[in-house]
Formats: C-alpha cells, structure tokens, sequence
C-alpha cells in the first residue's frame, strides 16, 4: 500500500459532482467562468481547467470520466484491487498467525503480473535476485 499523505491545506477536497454542477452552469446558462466559480466556492483556475479537459473530452469523444485534483503517481492496484488484498492478508494472517512482509510482497507482484498491471522496475528487480538468490548486480 501506498503511504498515506498527512493533509496540511485544504485544496482540491471539492467533489467532481460540484465541478460537474459548475461546468453545467458555464455551458448551459452561459454563466462567466469566475462568477461559476464564486458561486460553487471553487478556485477560477481549477474551473477552467475542468471546464478546457471536458470540452475536449466531448470533442473526442472520449468515454473516460474527466477527473480533477490529485492523483497517487506510483499506484499500482486501483482501490477495489487494494481492498481485497488487503482483506486476503488479514484473512490469511489470522489463519497463519500473521505473514512476512516478503511474502506479502511477493503476492503484491505476483497479482500485479496476473492482472497485468504496470509495475515498477524495482519490483522487477527484486523478484529477479529472490529467484536467483543473489544480492548484488
């Protein structure tokens, strides 16, 4: 799992049902970007980017949802994935009276190359020197 942030602003906790409802209120009453934004308490700038993707998204015509604020860059599992890994663990270490980080890791990758997901390079690496028994390159 990936580590957990500890918030120190309170930027970008706007729902995108409230971008959506700003978006609507700029395409459809003819609405100005800033008053839109004043009115939904969301940042000018933020609306008009939302505003510029999902225009072009619909210019596409592209099916992907338009998302808005931050991402986790070195996810690897989506979070239904994660959830039922992490419930497997638990199961599992109160069956086997806990497990070892290795072992978890080692599932981690394991699913990763069944669901064919991209993976870090080091992940690679690791299961390279585990199969091989060596430490140093």
């Amino acid at each position: 799992m990936p580590r957990v942030r500890v918030r120190k602003t309170e930027r970008a906790l706007k729902s995108i049902s409230v971008y959506e409802e700003a978006y609507k209120e700029v395409t459809e009453n003819e609405v100005s970007i800033r008053s839109a934004a004043a009115k939904f308490e969301l940042h000018y700038v933020s609306l008009s980017r939302f505003v510029k993707k999902k225009k072009q998204a619909i210019k596409q015509g592209s099916t992907i949802p338009v998302t808005m604020g931050y991402r986790c860059v070195r996810r690897v599992f989506d979070i239904d994935q994660e959830k039922r890994i992490v419930g497997y663990i638990i199961k599992a270490a109160q069956i086997f009276y806990g497990l070892p980080p290795k072992e978890i890791r080692k599932l981690a990758f394991q699913l990763a190359v069944k669901y064919s997901l991209k993976v870090p390079d080091t992940w690679r690496k690791m299961q390279w020197q585990e199969k091989t028994g060596s430490l140093d390159l």
